[in-house]
């Protein structure tokens, strides 16, 4: 038994170009795209973009305290691989402004 097109001919697949990967747009330049490590950051950094908007609708602190602390420590243990032991969890942090002080809490003095 033969097996392939009905008309007898054999099945030619269809190449279709792909554009080439590109990082989410608001991450900017990426040096390495085609980096196994690179690739990885990127599908975790684009996997993680609807928590915010699931947080708002349930309701697991508990879970996400747990499986959150796995993936900062993950992260951390990558980070202290790249810069050779020399990285901290603060140089993966983004830089925020200062927080409001609390009522409680005495204003630094006014210079100038």
């Amino acid at each position: 038994m033969r097996f392939g097109r009905l008309n007898g001919s054999p099945a030619t697949p269809t190449i279709h170009p792909l554009p080439p990967p590109r990082a989410c747009d608001e991450l900017g330049d990426i040096t390495e795209p085609f980096s196994p490590l690179v690739g990885e950051l990127l599908a975790l950094y684009c996997h993680t973009r609807p928590i915010t908007e699931l947080s708002r609708s349930e309701r697991c602190p508990e879970e996400y305290q747990l499986l959150a602390r796995q993936v900062i420590q993950r992260l951390l243990d990558g980070w202290t691989a790249q810069s050779r032991g020399a990285g901290t969890l603060d140089d993966l942090l983004p830089h925020r402004p200062a927080r409001p002080l609390d009522d409680g809490e005495r204003q630094p003095p006014r210079t100038g």
